[in-house]
């Protein structure tokens, strides 16, 4: 829902889970949650597209560091989502140099 952009990286505010029979009942995704969504941002640079079967055009959204959304903009795509981080570690030298000689092999 275009409603829930604007809290969906930030930390704590996803959850879908009110009460224990939504654990068996309901939970039918295994996608990111809040935090995971959070903690990325947190360690690159977060951009999200998506569209669901009733939008008419996809959202293209952009989060900065604290998973505040800084920008919200028409895309076009196929019904569904794709996450993408640049930069990734980029924050924390020494991993981003283990990862990217990792990356290299």
């Amino acid at each position: 829902e275009s409603d829930d952009h604007a809290m969906l990286a930030t930390r704590h505010a996803t959850s879908k889970i009110q009460k224990y029979e939504d654990l068996s009942s309901s939970l039918d995704t295994f996608g990111f949650r809040g935090e995971a969504l959070a903690g990325i941002c947190a360690m690159g640079d977060l951009t999200i597209c998506t569209k669901t079967a009733k939008d008419t055009s996809a959202s293209l959204l952009v989060y900065d560091h604290y998973g505040k959304l800084t920008s919200a903009l028409p895309a076009a795509r196929e019904v569904g989502t794709t996450v993408s981080i640049r930069d990734l570690f980029r924050r924390l030298a020494v991993r981003h140099r283990e990862f990217m000689r990792n990356a290299k092999s």
